[in-house]
């Protein structure tokens, strides 16, 4: 199963989905938000659990040509270092998400703060998925 491409890409689009989402569905976006965080969680524990610590350095490789002529490839794997740090990522955003789940509700209402909602969940969203491309 290729954990590591899914685990980058499935925040990142859906960071980018959250953006199609109606702004006044606050509800809405904070459970997609969770989910899509929750789900990534999920995969990352099941990561872990394949993970064979007297195995090759580095496992879960994937690798795709990128630039041919030039010999560029786009290539993903994970040591043990890696392996925790993507866990930690993907322990630490649904806390994040939990800690701001109220934040920005009242955005604009003289409460003095600013912003949208859907837009900072947007951008959580795909800071997870930058971060777990950092680490794979």
């Amino acid at each position: 199963m290729p954990f590591l491409l899914i685990l980058m890409v499935l925040p990142l689009l859906a960071g980018l989905g959250l953006l199609a989402v109606p702004e006044d569905r606050h509800d809405l976006i904070r459970r997609i938000t969770l989910g899509v965080s929750l789900l990534v969680l999920v995969l990352a524990v099941a990561m872990t659990v394949a993970f064979q610590p007297s195995g090759p350095r580095f496992q879960f490789i994937q690798s795709y040509s990128w630039i041919p002529d030039f010999g560029v490839q786009f290539a993903l794997g994970v040591d043990g270092i890696a392996l925790v740090m993507i866990l930690l990522i993907g322990l630490l955003v649904p806390v994040v998400i939990g800690a701001s789940w109220n934040e920005g509700a009242d955005a604009g209402r003289g409460t003095g703060k600013s912003g949208s909602m859907r837009t900072f969940f947007a951008w959580l969203l795909i800071l997870e998925a930058l971060l777990i491309g950092v680490f794979a």
